[in-house]
């Protein structure tokens, strides 16, 4: 069972990571997304704009859409870094073909996976691509990709609505806000969401970043986090994603218009490694509302 969970938890970040490509798409484009928080908004479309996600029509996001493990596959080993061979035309999994219409793409993803070491299957030789993940699994999978399964089994949960296994992962998920936070029961064994989906990998993603890096988007006139604590020499990037350009300045420290006074453009980044210990707070001239503070230890 625990093998099986991983391959659905493996897929699920993937997907919600680097599902289909959406070049040119917002959070604006989808109906379905327009009452989302600036932040939360922010979120989704550093998503899309990066080819993760995209919606499941023109206009709709599929905000509360369910996603399936072969979807899952693909998200877990794009996510991974794992060597596709998309020439790959048959699968080790009975159930999983290229022929199949709804599923077959995902089969050189998921035999991936199994090369890596990531899964088995989901038991007797099969996969079940088309099975559904539950709120627990995404958690489990959550917390096992960022190499924290031990840390979860030291965890003590209590919660009705999910399975005794799954007690310490969503504990630790929590615990690291890999999820909203919400009022009342987790709901474990119900499926996970688009939304959760995307939220959970779009927060593993940002704590899987490699040593000494991070990043903060800019979109909807605010910075995607209102404050980061990092360790000294850690190099912050701050990366637009909206139409309307933007400086990045913390005084005495770096101002980004000596290099560029037109302001960071769209799909522009600026990069500034902290060295010193402290709390910085950086900010855009153009627009000095918008901040964030940086804590250096």
């Amino acid at each position: 069972m625990k093998k099986s969970l991983f391959v659905v938890l493996s897929a699920t970040i993937a997907l919600s990571m680097f599902s289909s490509v959406a070049f040119g798409k917002t959070s604006a484009d989808f109906t379905d997304l327009k009452d989302l928080d600036t932040a939360t908004k922010a979120k989704f479309d550093t998503m899309i704009s990066a080819g993760i996600f995209n919606g499941v029509s023109d206009t709709a996001f599929g905000l509360h859409d369910e996603m399936n493990r072969a979807q899952f596959a693909k998200v877990a080993a794009l996510i991974m870094g794992l060597d596709i061979n998309k020439d790959l035309n048959t699968s080790s999994f009975t159930d999983v073909s290229i022929d199949d219409r709804a599923n077959g793409y995902a089969l050189p993803y998921i035999e991936a996976l199994k090369a890596a070491g990531v899964t088995d299957g989901y038991g007797e030789g099969t996969y079940n691509p088309a099975g559904k993940v539950t709120k627990e699994q995404l958690a489990a999978f959550l917390v096992r990709v960022l190499g924290k399964d031990a840390d979860a089994q030291g965890k003590t949960f209590m919660d009705k609505t999910v399975s005794d296994w799954a007690q310490g992962y969503v504990a630790l998920a929590l615990e690291l806000k890999l999820f909203p936070t919400a009022e009342g029961s987790f709901g474990g064994v119900s499926n996970a969401t688009r939304d959760l989906l995307l939220l959970g990998a779009y927060e593993a993603k940002q704590q899987l970043m490699p040593v000494g890096e991070q990043m903060i988007h800019i979109m909807d006139f605010a910075f995607s986090k209102k404050a980061l604590t990092v360790k000294a020499g850690t190099k912050v990037t701050f990366m637009n994603e909206e139409d309307v350009p933007h400086t990045i300045v913390s005084d005495g420290l770096f101002d980004s218009s000596k290099e560029n006074r037109a302001g960071i453009k769209k799909g522009e980044s600026y990069s500034y490694t902290f060295d010193k210990p402290g709390v910085y707070k950086v900010y855009c001239t153009f627009h000095p509302f918008m901040n964030t503070t940086i804590t250096v230890k």
